[in-house]
């Protein structure tokens, strides 16, 4: 309310000092037109004519605003509508401001005079000036608007700072006692809305949108936790059975290598594990784009095509990779070459002899685009939307090889290229696209 007071307070005084300077010089500058006009334009010769025209003039012109009296070398008047000259010594050139007494209004009214004199042959005195009492009076009313503008504009101010205010707290000890429930109840509980999409909306749906990322995030910790521990529980329990086994009795050397060789295979399944987690949360804390340089893609997935070729035909599956030409972004090569190799690891891991899997990249107008497919089982639809989830698996008894990060670990890389990862069923198979921005 005080800037709102402060700010019409200085466009008032600002206005007033205005029309002020502007009144003035407006007045003055009429002035000395004046006087450069009938310098001009008379001559000592023409006498008569001048009072004959100014008493024309001020006849014509009764109300006129303006000044005239003419004086001879005698100080004889001659024309004009003052009677008499001003008591005040005028210099010719600079105007004066002075009071002279108006005969012709009620009770000899004294008015405000600003003029000056000017010389004319035959040392004629020629007294022009306005009558300065207008303005005075405008100046007078311009006060005391500005005084009744300044006393509605407070009271405008008060109401609608009261207002404001009134509806800034309400708001926000809304969100407060709603973020108390929070804290008290649950991340169930959500941001009240108006529905008038202000900014108290924008920010209830910005910390609702907060809240739910914040659920699912705990969500998904909490299931990683219950996955890890149950992930874990059988290798761990393999190896101390083994370890306890081993320990009961007398064994050969023999047994014993065979005890520490499958105990070494368990513990590189826990440690691989924990290197997926620990490389997805890595990726994922990279904000910046570290490491980043020109990586053809093209190149990338020929040597991953070289790399798998001769797993997947131990296998009995054929790879092919189709590329028309170069394929630049900008990233960093060793995860775009993990990124890869975990999708064509898991074409060859999960679909059976005589699958075919298909390579490609291309670079189009839009975006680069690489895809993986193959004419496999593929994924259920119902699935879809959960193959991106950490520890997700389509076997949910959890016997068969792998963690169930691959494709967690795929999404998280192609968000820090600022790409995208998009499962399609490939009827039959599945269909893998990748898509990075051009350079």
């Amino acid at each position: 309310m005080g800037l709102f007071v402060a700010s019409v307070l200085i466009i008032l005084l600002s206005l007033y000092m205005l029309f002020m300077d502007r009144g003035e010089a407006l007045v003055d500058a009429k002035i000395l037109h004046e006087v450069e006009r009938i310098t001009l334009r008379y001559s000592e010769a023409d006498e008569a004519r001048m009072i004959a025209n100014l008493t024309f003039f001020l006849d014509v012109h009764p109300g006129y605003a303006g000044v005239y009296l003419l004086e001879d070398a005698h100080g004889r008047r001659l024309a004009g509508n003052l009677d008499h000259w001003p008591e005040v010594q005028l210099v010719p050139g600079k105007i004066e401001l002075f009071t002279h007494l108006d005969h012709q209004a009620e009770k000899d009214a004294a008015i405000l005079v600003r003029g000056t004199v000017c010389l004319l042959p035959g040392n004629h005195r020629l007294l022009v000036g306005r009558n300065y009492s207008i303005i005075k009076d405008i100046k007078y009313l311009l006060r005391r608007e500005a005084g009744e503008s300044m006393l509605i504009a407070i009271v405008l101010g008060l109401l609608v700072s009261t207002i404001m205010a009134f509806s800034l707290s309400r708001r926000l000890e809304r969100i407060n006692r709603t973020t108390l429930e929070i804290l008290d109840s649950g991340l169930d509980i959500r941001m009240p809305l108006n529905g008038s999409g202000d900014e108290f909306d924008r920010l209830a749906v910005n910390l609702n949108r907060m809240l739910d990322r914040i659920k699912r995030l705990m969500e998904s910790m909490e299931g990683v936790a219950d996955v890890i521990a149950h992930d874990l529980r059988k290798p761990l329990n393999r190896l101390k059975s083994r370890m306890e086994v081993g320990l009961l009795s007398d064994r050969t050397p023999g047994d014993y290598r065979t005890i520490l060789a499958e105990n070494v295979e368990d513990t590189d399944r826990i440690l691989s594990t924990f290197n997926s987690l620990l490389t997805i949360a890595k990726v994922r804390a990279s904000s910046a784009q570290v490491g980043f340089e020109m990586v053809d893609l093209a190149g990338v997935l020929q040597e991953t095509g070289e790399f798998y070729a001769p797993v997947a035909e131990e296998k009995g599956q054929g790879m092919a990779v189709e590329v028309a030409g170069p394929v630049p972004v900008r990233g960093n090569p060793d995860l775009l070459v993990q990124v890869l190799f975990n999708l064509v690891d898991n074409a060859i891991k999960y679909s059976p002899s005589g699958t075919h899997i298909t390579l490609t990249a291309e670079k189009q107008s839009s975006a680069c685009v690489v895809q993986v497919r193959d004419n496999g089982p593929g994924i259920p639809e119902h699935f879809l939307p959960r193959a991106f989830d950490r520890f997700a698996r389509l076997d949910s008894s959890r016997e068969s090889a792998g963690q169930g990060l691959g494709l967690s670990l795929v999404q998280v890389v192609m968000e820090l290229h600022g790409g995208t990862v998009e499962l399609a069923d490939g009827e039959p198979g599945l269909v893998v696209r990748l898509e990075f921005p051009n350079t």
